[in-house]
């Protein structure tokens, strides 16, 4: 039975992967399908005891992208909130939104217009009321 954390590990990986590829979310969740999204959270404790890097290495080139640069190696790296926040940010939303169904929770939620708008730093967006991006979510725009 797939649990919350291995949801948040998925999107973990996903936000790691658009800051090291420069791909939108929604191309990665395109590339990544359904089937593969399935089997990273079914393994997700697996998966998370190996290195981050050679995961996302990996990942990429299986979905026919470029080997990324190490996340490490990244130059605005320190000026960006980390990983881990943000994916707390889309994990809350499929939570709140499909909780029966967090595969397709995914790949909704990071098709949606909410990825760009969370990625601009600037706006802050990302610190907002969880009910607020809920239900901005739910409405498709925000309210």
């Amino acid at each position: 039975m797939v649990k919350y954390n291995d949801m948040y590990y998925v999107c973990w990986l996903i936000e790691r992967m658009h800051r090291t590829t420069k791909k939108p979310h929604s191309e990665l969740v395109s590339l990544l399908g359904e089937a593969r999204i399935r089997h990273y959270m079914e393994l997700a404790d697996v998966f998370h005891c190996e290195n981050p890097d050679k995961i996302v290495g990996e990942l990429a080139e299986e979905i026919g992208l470029p080997e990324p640069p190490l996340y490490g190696s990244l130059p605005n790296e320190k000026d960006i909130p980390s990983v881990r926040p943000i994916a707390g940010v889309y994990s809350r939303i499929v939570k709140n939104t499909h909780p029966d169904d967090y595969t397709n929770g995914i790949i909704n939620v990071f098709s949606s217009f909410l990825p760009p708008l969370i990625s601009d730093y600037g706006n802050n967006l990302y610190w907002a009321n969880k009910e607020y991006l809920i239900e901005s979510y739910k409405e498709g725009a925000l309210l």
